[in-house]
């Protein structure tokens, strides 16, 4: 388990509470964590003054490494997309079953539905096949939700508010014959979207899910390959494929979208992707490098200007280690001003070099990390262990995004 900690005010008497709560449960490795996920305690939160209690529903990260699942639930899909690009930038949940929630309710759902070993895809069409018909027998049942529920045996319930809670058995016929349905699970092979609700169901029904398709050269060939929802690819790019049987490393050459429907069968998936930087990119980073002593001094404004000019078209390299089955950004301490630090990179093999242990690297474009709340960390060493060290601290940040705001407005 990770924890963060948060300070938070005792809505009975103002007071000032710690409260470390955590953000990735690992239940492999603290199985007993579920039950506290499933009752709310993970939830609960007590002031140490009054010991007024209430529940504080923060982010959480499901992870189950024994059955390849990572169930998030967070109310910024921003913050998803973010942890999702870390951990497929080194290929760490490729096998995994991805679900995002911004719904708590939804979020113990899912793993209740995974626990028995069902397709949560399938769950949403029965959900909503059966609230349908709900709503034919009770037309003036008002707002209606229905949610699967294992706690005694598999059941769905529909809450409306004139009808309160009704409970309906699960049928399991229904469950096999729409599992072995071939257009269905054609659909659903290919589908690796981690967006599953309502929404998701209607696209399901007109089989309009759009699936990212990328015509490879490999082995002196082109053949077509599907591109898993969380990769980000580009022409140029090198992947790594399953090519006749064998391993092989291919170039993008074109990218096109299509329906899920029009997949031909037996299309494979990419099974990594290599990223190519252009020249303009390594010329971005040696400027940067360059840059940095120039304005190592005081921050003044035309250099900041500067510096930021370089920043938005440099590519950074942060080194990421496995802690609890999760790809987590490596920090550093400065004991002297007891300030933590994220270390970036603008150059790889510096990392290698400095490093002894094995790290997955990200590379992504520095604005895209700058405002990303990874840990509660003091802000990013630029180029540690270097001539050009360079700490990117929160004041410093703040006069960045100033000058963002700045030009945005200008």
């Amino acid at each position: 388990m990770r924890s963060k900690n948060l300070t938070l005010p005792c809505e009975s008497c103002g007071q000032l509470n710690a409260f470390p709560h955590p953000y990735i449960v690992n239940v492999a490795k603290e199985p007993a964590l579920k039950q506290a996920i499933m009752n709310d305690e993970i939830f609960k939160y007590e002031c140490a003054f009054c010991h007024h209690v209430t529940y504080y529903y923060h982010s959480l990260i499901y992870f189950d490494p024994q059955h390849k699942l990572f169930i998030c639930y967070c109310e910024n899909q921003e913050e998803f997309s973010h942890l999702m690009a870390l951990q497929f930038l080194g290929d760490h949940l490729r096998d995994y079953i991805i679900r995002y929630c911004d719904n708590y309710f939804a979020f113990k759902e899912k793993i209740q539905i995974f626990d028995h070993q069902r397709d949560d895809r399938l769950i949403a069409i029965y959900k909503d096949m059966l609230l349908n018909e709900f709503k034919k027998t009770y037309p003036d049942c008002g707002r209606a939700l229905a949610y699967y529920d294992a706690s005694s045996q598999e059941s769905i319930i529909v809450i409306s508010d004139h009808y309160g809670v009704k409970c309906y058995s699960f049928s399991e016929s229904w469950y096999q014959s729409h599992a072995a349905n071939a257009m269905l699970t054609h659909v659903l092979h290919y589908d690796t979207s981690p967006f599953v609700d309502e929404h998701y169901v209607k696209q399901l029904y007109s089989l309009n899910i759009p699936i990212i398709l990328v015509r490879v050269m490999v082995m002196g060939q082109m053949i077509d390959y599907v591109v898993n929802a969380n990769d980000h690819v580009h022409v140029g790019d090198h992947v790594e494929v399953i090519c006749h049987g064998e391993k092989a490393i291919g170039t993008i050459s074109t990218i096109h979208t299509k329906e899920v429907r029009d997949v031909p069968h037996g299309t494979k998936f990419i099974q990594k992707v290599i990223p190519f930087v252009p020249p303009y990119e390594r010329a971005a980073q040696v400027a940067v490098e360059h840059a940095l002593t120039d304005i190592h001094g005081d921050h003044q404004t035309m250099q900041v200007g500067a510096f930021f000019q370089l920043l938005e078209n440099c590519i950074v390299y942060l080194p990421l280690k496995d802690k609890d089955g999760l790809l987590m950004p490596e920090t550093m301490e400065d004991r002297a001003d007891a300030l933590s630090f994220i270390p970036i990179f603008t150059n790889h093999d510096e990392i290698i070099s400095f490093y002894d242990e094995h790290y997955t690297i990200a590379k992504m474009p520095f604005f895209d990390l700058m405002h990303q709340q990874l840990l509660p960390v003091d802000g990013y060493l630029l180029n540690p262990f270097s001539t050009e060290l360079f700490p990117i601290d929160t004041h410093l940040l703040s006069l960045l995004d100033a000058y963002h705001q700045n030009t945005l407005v200008n």
